[in-house]
């Protein structure tokens, strides 16, 4: 009987732990997955810098702050590993109304550093950037 329930017991545990590892190997979410919520209005402008020439821009217009911030609140930010590197092609820093900034470095189409981590991301805010600094 003791045979029976520590070989039950065995198999138990190596499903558990297969099951783990499943999870972790086929669904990065498991670990590591971030998002950001801005509520409407709480953003007083957004200032976004080219890294290249230092080019930089202050949104205050209501429309294009609404459209950063939908964007904003739909990015699924994967993450990734810490940044080690000084390279970044735009900074997108939002300021709310009490003046708390919040900084997110596109490094990339797809790759964007949020306090010192870099996260794979599902929207390109590197082609929204560059448009915004066309347009001035």
């Amino acid at each position: 009987m003791k045979k029976l329930f520590y070989s039950i017991s065995t198999v138990l545990i190596l499903l558990a732990f297969g099951f783990i590892v499943l999870a972790i190997t086929s669904n990065r979410s498991f670990m590591g997955t971030r998002s950001v919520h801005f509520k409407s209005g709480e953003i007083q402008e957004i200032i976004i810098v080219n890294g290249m020439n230092l080019k930089d821009v202050t949104l205050t217009d209501p429309d294009q702050i609404e459209s950063f911030r939908n964007k904003l609140n739909q990015t699924k930010f994967q993450k990734g590993r810490k940044n080690d590197s000084d390279g970044w092609s735009y900074v997108i820093k939002v300021v709310d109304t009490e003046k708390k900034e919040s900084e997110f470095v596109v490094l990339s189409e797809n790759k964007m550093d949020m306090d010192g981590m870099i996260y794979e991301v599902n929207e390109d805010f590197m082609d929204m950037a560059k448009k915004v600094l066309e347009e001035e």
